[in-house]
């Protein structure tokens, strides 16, 4: 019978703290010079480290700050209060997700490309009591929430500009130009929820699924142990860019939970610049590998596809690149295969598996030579479970198989979601009440641990 613990040391157990000392607070991050932590692909702004992160604090200060000193007063959770986000990728859609992290605020990201009936849905469902949108998407919102009961008095412009309306730029620099006192970072617990992310799970319409604050420093914790175990066998040679560190091209929509973790969540366990565009372009895309060499290519399958069809990625300059990641999707070993000869040095395309359920990842393809010689790079597998993570292939009769024979994945850990929000039965029918998460997705598992996707015949996910 298959039953599989990740060969990994165990992280830490979340402590009762707010995600924002996970993010921000380690000890390690003392010694971190002011790099430029983000660039803009379409204007070429750019922001540093340190300007980031007093704007963060600034934007947790509107959040909670009182009505009379310019804020918006919020109070968070207790009081019922879900912040919704709806906008393409910016600089400040980056300030607003970890200014409400810093201020104990859930919020939803709602995808932009939204249409009238997937909006309702997500409004409905989330119950979104302020809505963050850019002002491009304003006239199309409008309607929908006063459907839903939405005072238009709760919205708020975040990028671009609308007359008469407030916009999160404006409430930063009214609470810079006020010297409006900062609030402190607000307490939170490892249950305390974080956000809402919008997820199919197995069947039917979009669920929102329950990240807490402990799902996120438990997603980090995990990041940190592998981090550790290849530092252990492997010390990387200097990476040449301007500052010495990695350059990534950040195009995946934040409103996606790979986007929202790998281009903000995990883009501050090292220092690393984020070249972001605001909506994925094939041709812009390749201009800004070669314009900002980019040294990471975080990917999806279907944008994989893309590229190594597209006339102009063999004459693009790719010299730069020196790590490829896919994942939100299965990727087909032949488009592995083509990625890698794109790139002139051969680089391999690091794979993992994950799903919003579970807060990001559960599996990812282990440095070779770790965890005592076990971590190898297996062609067309997952990889193997992250720290912390229990896993079963079960049949559908609810036993479990035998090694190599293909079943549902089912994982356990403390990256597991709370389960839905205000959806009793689904949360009952997917996270089942001994800790166990049914993924729907089916896979096989080899004697050594890896775990091989199991094909079938679905269609790409399309996330840009």
């Amino acid at each position: 019978m298959v039953y599989t613990k990740s060969f990994y040391k165990d992280p830490p157990a979340a402590p009762d703290t707010n995600f924002y000392n996970i993010l921000f607070n380690r000890e390690d991050q003392k010694s971190w010079p002011d790099y430029t932590l983000h660039i803009d692909a379409r204007t070429g702004r750019r922001r540093t480290y340190r300007q980031y992160l007093e704007r963060v604090r600034d934007g947790a200060t509107v959040l909670r700050a009182g009505v009379s000193d310019g804020g918006l007063g919020l109070a968070g959770e207790e009081h019922g209060e879900i912040v919704g986000i709806m906008s393409e990728n910016s600089m400040d859609y980056i300030v607003l997700i970890t200014s409400l992290i810093t201020a104990a605020i859930p919020f939803a990201p709602i995808p932009s490309y939204s249409k009238p009936f997937e909006l309702r849905h997500a409004l409905k469902l989330s119950k979104v009591t302020q809505l963050f949108v850019h002002a491009r998407f304003l006239p199309s919102v409008l309607p929908i929430a006063k459907e839903v009961g939405l005072s238009t008095q709760r919205i708020y412009i975040l990028g671009g500009r609308i007359n008469g309306r407030q916009s999160f730029a404006d409430m930063i620099d009214n609470v810079r130009h006020n010297n409006i006192p900062r609030i402190p970072v607000q307490p939170a617990k490892k249950d305390t929820l974080a956000y809402l992310v919008f997820s199919s799970g197995t069947t039917g319409l979009p669920k929102a699924v329950m990240i807490s604050h402990g799902n996120l420093i438990t997603s980090m914790l995990q990041s940190i142990v592998v981090g550790i175990e290849m530092k252990s066998v492997y010390t990387p040679p200097p990476i040449p860019t301007p500052e010495g560190i990695p350059i990534s091209l950040a195009f995946l929509p934040f409103h996606h939970s790979y986007g929202l973790h790998a281009f903000i969540f995990k883009g501050f366990l090292a220092p690393t610049t984020f070249v972001f565009m605001d909506q994925w372009n094939i041709d812009r895309a390749l201009e800004a590998v070669s314009k900002y060499r980019i040294t990471n290519l975080l990917l999806v399958p279907s944008v994989v596809h893309q590229l190594v069809n597209h006339p102009g990625t063999k004459k693009a300059d790719l010299s730069s690149v020196i790590h490829v990641m896919s994942g939100a999707a299965y990727l087909p070993p032949e488009l592995s295969s083509k990625m890698t000869s794109l790139t002139k040095r051969n680089i391999p395309v690091t794979e993992g598996f994950g799903m919003s359920e579970c807060t990001i990842s559960a599996m990812l393809k282990p440095f070779p030579g770790t965890l005592g010689g076990r971590g190898k790079l297996v062609e067309g597998s997952s990889g193997i479970l992250l720290p912390g993570l229990e896993a079963r292939i079960v049949r559908e009769d609810g036993s479990e198989t035998e090694y190599n024979e293909a079943g549902e994945l089912w994982l356990r850990g403390a990256n597991v979601a709370m389960g839905y929000w205000d959806n009793a039965q689904a949360t009952a029918e997917t996270f089942l009440t001994d800790g166990w998460l049914r993924t729907g997705d089916h896979f096989r598992v080899t004697e050594d641990g890896y775990f091989l996707y199991v094909w079938l015949s679905l269609p790409f996910v399309v996330l840009c």
